[in-house]
């Protein structure tokens, strides 16, 4: 039973979850489907969009993409010449500009064949418009593979909107009903990726927002069977305003992953130095991941003292 309500108490509690994990499960299920399994003389390539482009560099490297026999990476609209030895993999946003892309891809198709996994719920009136648009028969199959959000760490993810504070102004300053329903879009996309549903949907009580997205996603979920699923009791869902909390944003981190990205600028697991003193070529950008750099995983939340000896430590090991 779900109960939409304004906590009376201060309420904590710990989940056990890994959102890197889940979001590179779906990658996973991508490059080695078995629909797009190597064979003789047909080669594959993956088909992004800007957003899941995020997604998948996040959690996948370029090389981890080449060892599945991928040999391209391209961008959903891109124009080329037809490739008809090749198969489409197509993992895009479930937008109506993205099917839009599909369905004039569709009428005149550049790949053998088309393999469609959306980041999100796919709506029926989307889904009739790809069906209809398929006059050539070279959709092979569309899912639904929930990553619709960028993974920081196992505990942590992003949306990446820039103008999401919008939603914290007073009402009527600003149109926030795209961000409003991204933001909707982008939590059930981790619910259904963690695959668990919320026993309680809790809110900041002095939040009008936060209530208003809290009543939101209980009705979708209550609206999509989806979302039912047969495990233990799920836990509790707890939405607060960042208004509420103005002055945390504002100090200063000593912590190494908060002090590169309050200092540097850490976007999508990578530091771009470019232009920066005495910086060679090679170092112009950086990668930062917990999936990648073990010294990084251990030591991202390290404060600085502590960071300083681990380095140390580090350099007198590799001598």
């Amino acid at each position: 039973q779900h109960s939409v309500t304004p906590p009376p108490t201060p309420l904590c509690g710990k989940m056990d979850m890994d959102i890197i994990a889940a979001a590179r499960s779906y990658i996973d299920r991508i490059v080695s489907h078995k629909a797009l399994r190597k064979e003789s003389n047909v080669g594959k390539m993956l088909i992004l969009d800007a957003y899941t482009t995020q997604v998948v560099a996040n959690v996948y490297s370029q090389t981890q993409i080449l060892e599945n026999d991928f040999y391209l990476v391209e961008q959903l609209g891109s124009d080329h010449e037809p490739m008809p030895h090749l198969k489409a993999a197509v993992f895009v946003r479930p937008t109506a500009e993205n099917v839009a892309i599909l369905s004039r891809e569709f009428a005149d198709p550049q790949f053998k064949e088309y393999h469609l996994f959306f980041s999100n719920i796919l709506s029926l009136d989307l889904l009739q418009a790809l069906a209809e648009s398929d006059e050539h028969e070279v959709v092979k199959q569309v899912q639904e593979f929930y990553g619709d959000f960028i993974a920081v760490n196992e505990d942590l993810f992003t949306l990446n909107m820039g103008d999401s504070l919008r939603l914290s102004a007073p009402s009527g300053g600003f149109d926030t009903t795209a961000i409003f329903d991204r933001t909707a879009q982008g939590l059930l996309s981790v619910l259904l990726s963690m695959k668990v549903e919320p026993s309680q949907i809790r809110y900041q009580g002095g939040s009008q927002m936060a209530q208003r997205l809290a009543v939101e996603i209980d009705k979708r979920i209550q609206g999509d069977g989806i979302f039912h699923f047969t495990r233990q009791e799920g836990p509790m869902l707890l939405i607060l305003d960042r208004k509420c909390d103005p002055v945390t944003p504002l100090l200063s981190q000593w912590t190494y992953q908060a002090m590169v990205h309050e200092l540097l600028g850490l976007n999508n697991n990578r530091v771009v130095l470019k232009g920066a003193p005495n910086v060679s070529k090679e170092m112009e950008e950086v990668v930062l991941s917990s999936t990648q750099d073990a010294f990084f995983a251990q030591q991202r939340h390290a404060n600085f003292g502590d960071l300083a000896g681990s380095i140390k430590e580090l350099l007198n090991g590799s001598r």
